[in-house]
């Protein structure tokens, strides 16, 4: 059977084709694609945490040259608190200060106070609601 020059366009077969090339295809890279998401809010997740542990180390660092304190209970747990079965073994003066959210100041003298303050920032609808007061301390 000849075409005629006036007939343009695919057979019913090819099209079929790439159709079935296409499928392959997005049943193969769909799972990748749809991981990326998962991807970036472990990353965002991960930043955020190193960045508040950068921060209360820079706080620790800065209280301990002010004369601050910061006592390693060896053997000793300060508190029923533990993230994981690890217990905090420090206690002192040199952990970071929040505001609550009625603006009333609380300092943070143990791990637990650390561990309240990152969830509450983690917790927050958006990282632009967490601000700090007038007086330094975090709002969230």
């Amino acid at each position: 059977m000849k075409r005629s020059p006036l007939q343009k366009g695919f057979t019913l077969l090819e099209l079929i084709v790439v159709i079935v090339i296409l499928a392959v295809i997005a049943v193969v890279a769909a799972p990748r694609f749809l991981s990326i998401a998962d991807d970036a809010r472990e990353a965002t997740s991960r930043a955020l945490f190193d960045n508040f542990r950068a921060g209360a180390e820079i706080y620790q660092g800065a209280c301990l040259a002010r004369g601050g304190d910061v006592t390693e209970l060896r053997g000793q747990d300060t508190s029923d608190f533990n993230i994981d079965g690890i217990y905090s073994n420090f206690s002192g003066s040199c952990y970071p200060v929040r505001n609550s959210n009625a603006g009333v100041r609380r300092d943070i003298n143990n791990a637990r106070g650390c561990y309240e303050l990152f969830q509450d920032i983690v917790n927050s609808d958006h990282f632009e609601d967490v601000n700090f007061g007038s007086g330094g301390g975090f709002v969230a």
